[in-house]
């Protein structure tokens, strides 16, 4: 699926093409949706956040970010899990891959929470 802001373009440039009202609903429709999903999605518990933040803790770091991963797969647009992400990344020294998680954090914030 297209995220938010692509669709919101694509609609732009329908608009600019002299599609018909009806055309550029259906695409707002689909942002919609998009959002919704988005802003509803299950969280992952906070009782296996709090796992692989005590792991973190503990010094555990490769072992926290390897569930973290498993859980992405299961809540692609949870932040926290992004965040816990980032900081494994971190304290492994692999700052590169940590920014990447960070910003996945902040681009899921942006579409889902703040509109």
């Amino acid at each position: 699926m297209l995220s938010t802001n692509e669709l919101f373009k694509q609609a732009v440039l329908a608009h600019k093409g002299g599609a018909t009202i009806k055309a550029l609903t259906g695409q707002f429709l689909t942002i919609l949706k998009s959002d919704v999903h988005n802003l509803f999605s299950t969280p992952p518990p906070s009782s296996e956040c709090q796992s692989l933040i005590d792991l973190l803790g503990k010094g555990k770091v490769k072992q926290a970010l390897n569930q973290t991963l498993k859980m992405q797969k299961a809540f692609p647009k949870s932040v926290v899990l992004c965040n816990i992400a980032g900081a494994c990344n971190a304290g492994l020294l692999q700052f590169e891959a940590a920014i990447n998680s960070y910003k996945k954090a902040l681009k899921t914030v942006s579409y889902t929470h703040l509109r």
